[in-house]
């Protein structure tokens, strides 16, 4: 997903916006390698599919790698299932649905800047 792609390629991004997913490998070396890159985590609390701690623990890692500025994140509540009914049983795995239907979002992404 989104982590996995910035962590291969942080040279071509000014930003990551990682949604309901999971940090891989070495959380540490990971927050290292994207500290310059703009963050902006959305989870829900009730996923039952990539559990929130996920999200929380990507985060944390991030902020302490001496970041110059914070990671957001926006940690949902609630959110619904995916759209698709065979998918039904992901209870709040469709934290995109929320986090894509945010104007703030493209405002803060239109933003970025490369070593801003």
């Amino acid at each position: 997903g989104a982590w996995r792609f910035a962590l291969e390629y942080p040279e071509f991004l000014s930003a990551v916006v990682p949604v309901c997913g999971a940090l891989p490998g070495d959380s540490a070396r990971a927050a290292q390698r994207l500290k310059d890159l703009s963050i902006w985590v959305f989870h829900a609390a009730d996923d039952s599919a990539m559990p929130v701690e996920l999200g929380d623990g990507a985060v944390a890692a991030m902020n302490r790698a001496g970041r110059r500025e914070p990671a957001r994140y926006t940690r949902y509540r609630r959110a619904p299932p995916p759209p698709d009914p065979q998918y039904n049983d992901m209870v709040g795995h469709a934290s995109y649905d929320l986090a894509f239907r945010d104007a703030s979002l493209y405002a803060w992404l239109a933003n970025q800047r490369r070593g801003a």
